[in-house]
């Protein structure tokens, strides 16, 4: 439960914050990155204020209400609202390191966290003491490395001039209706995934969803790999995109996309000719009849890969709500065709369903942005 509110307070600030400012710093921005991230950066110390100060403010009221919570718990959970802000400030750190073509502070900084998630983690087990409140402060605290580490890396200059860019009324009420229709996918998108455990959780057994549960956690790392992939595409796109160079474009997305099915396959192989002996390393002996669908998590995993080629691009248009239809045609898809696969065929209806709201996602925005290329490359330039 701690780590689910966790993520929905990660997913909101990507959602309402994060993402806008990853596509107007590759954008409109993208001269004055330094005055943008600044301003960015003061927003986050005041909306962490206000967050922290509202959070200590109900934790006192609880404590007041009833004396048993008083204790190492209350003081654990008034240090949370600190570290979520430490991760806030440390993913707006590491799109601005993405954006000035320094990656290899990015890098540095998570295989940090990764090192330190590891001791903490090996800490708490040879001390006894694991618990879900230990786990969240220990996330939470281990993120404030990489938040120094952006901090530092991203300190900016006096010699700035602070009066080139001013975030007026008109770029807020421009941020607004970008960030409504990203609020809006995030709230579809999970429904052509969670969507399938929580309706089979009332009409099939908990082994099926189990099942469900440990795929989706291996093809998880393809989903970060994307996510990644994600940053860095987009600064590149964004290039021909501003320039209106599609010919270009075209061919650099056409040539991403080739390149990510070869690196995807070569990671698919083991998993296809020898899942069986990596599930078991993983699971041990319980889910080793998962691996007979790795070879159809191959083809998910590459409509995947167009969607989010797709997805980059509309989003540097600026048009995330053509985004947002692709993930309604997804659900739509989920809830006609998938639950009745999955309630008939088990795991492997699963993912067919998974792959049909996939190929809806991706025949949509491949539409669009087909559509929108046409549009602009008619209109004669200036």
């Amino acid at each position: 439960v701690y780590y689910s509110i966790f993520i929905i307070f990660v997913g909101l600030h990507n959602a309402l914050i994060l993402e806008p400012f990853t596509v107007f710093s590759m954008g409109k921005f993208k001269e004055d990155i330094a005055v943008y991230y600044g301003a960015m950066l003061r927003l986050h110390a005041r909306f962490g204020m206000a967050v922290v100060c509202l959070s200590l403010l109900c934790l006192f009221i609880i404590v007041m209400a009833d004396r048993s919570y008083l204790g190492p718990q209350a003081l654990g959970w008034s240090l949370v609202p600190v570290g979520i802000l430490a991760v806030f400030i440390w993913k707006l750190c590491r799109v601005t390191y993405y954006v000035k073509n320094r990656e290899i502070f990015a890098a540095f900084a998570a295989v940090c966290f990764g090192c330190l998630m590891l001791l903490g983690c090996a800490l708490l087990y040879f001390t006894a003491s694991i618990s879900a409140l230990n786990m969240i402060l220990l996330l939470l605290a281990v993120y404030c490395v990489p938040m120094l580490i952006g901090l530092i890396g991203n300190r900016r200059s006096n010699a700035i001039d602070e009066s080139k860019l001013i975030l007026t009324k008109s770029y807020w009420e421009e941020h607004v209706i970008y960030s409504k229709w990203v609020v809006g996918s995030a709230v579809v998108l999970p429904l052509t995934y969670n969507g399938y455990f929580w309706l089979l959780a009332y009409y099939s057994e908990l082994r099926l969803i189990a099942e469900i549960k440990s795929v989706v956690q291996l093809i998880g790392v393809f989903q970060q790999l994307l996510a990644a992939l994600f940053l860095v595409i987009m600064r590149e796109i964004s290039v021909y995109v501003n320039d209106t160079n599609y010919g270009v474009l075209v061919n650099k997305l056409i040539k991403a996309f080739l390149v990510g099915v070869v690196v995807i396959t070569l990671i698919y192989i083991p998993f296809i000719y020898y899942g069986d002996y990596i599930v078991t390393l993983i699971y041990g002996e319980q889910y080793t009849q998962i691996s007979v669908v790795f070879k159809y998590c191959f083809m998910l995993t590459i409509f995947q890969l167009g969607s989010y080629l797709l997805n980059v691009v509309l989003k540097t248009l600026l048009k995330p709500h053509i985004v947002f239809y692709g993930y309604c045609g997804a659900a739509l898809v989920a809830v006609i065709f998938g639950f009745y696969l999955a309630t008939t065929y088990g795991l492997l209806g699963v993912i067919a369903g998974l792959i049909s709201s996939e190929i809806a996602v991706f025949s949509v925005l491949l539409f669009f942005v087909v559509r929108y290329i046409r549009q602009d490359a008619a209109v004669p330039k200036a």
